[in-house]
């Protein structure tokens, strides 16, 4: 009776990577290398995007972000780099689990290290009742890991819940950490639906 058991996916949570061509991500990272220096001792701004000489990366993001819309089908356009951050992890540090507030996508860019980038099942339910497992699988793990990959542009649902494992080379980690939201969001997006509403 239970010989032919299909599984049937629902609700996956997608994640999007892409990596620059080789001479665009040379000059990119030239850029953000000299920018990455330039700034202040202990400074941790987070409006990078509105900076020129990041400016490359945001529009990279802003590119990538535009083909995950395509590719999710979606009427919406119009997608702009909301933060932009940069982490400087030191050895044996890790950037806190959280996730990306009042955005649409939220991205990693590994500029230079190594690590491991860690996200929680957004699942609330997925949390109530873990069984033991021989081996854990995307559909069962409670969190799961991804290899930092220098020059790699990571994209995924800002509700995602990520951060990363502890800096496992002997130099600092510089990782961006950005947001991307829509240009029009007031005119198009937040008006509420009252279609098929009733008091």
């Amino acid at each position: 009776m239970f010989r032919q058991v299909q599984t049937l996916q629902l609700f996956a949570t997608a994640l999007y990577a892409q990596e620059p061509a080789a001479a665009e991500r040379q000059a990119l990272e030239a850029a953000l290398t000299a920018a990455v220096r330039a700034l202040p001792a202990g400074a941790a701004p987070a409006d990078l995007h509105r900076r020129p000489a990041f400016a490359g990366l945001a529009r990279f993001a802003e590119a990538m972000g535009e083909a995950v819309l395509q590719r999710l089908e979606t009427v919406q356009r119009g997608l702009e780099v909301t933060r932009l951050e940069v982490l400087l992890e030191p050895p044996g540090a890790a950037a806190p689990a959280r996730v990306q507030p009042n955005a649409y996508l939220g991205g990693l860019y590994l500029l230079s290290g190594a690590g491991q980038w860690l996200a929680s099942d957004p699942r609330p339910q997925a949390h109530l009742l873990t069984l033991p497992l021989a081996e854990p699988t995307p559909a069962t793990a409670e969190t799961l890991t991804l290899p930092l990959v220098p020059g790699r542009l990571l994209l995924f649902p800002a509700f995602l819940s990520h951060g990363t494992l502890p800096n496992p080379g002997p130099a600092p980690r510089v990782l961006f950490r950005l947001a991307l939201s829509f240009r029009d969001f007031v005119e198009r997006l937040s008006p509420p639906r009252w279609d098929r509403m009733s008091a």
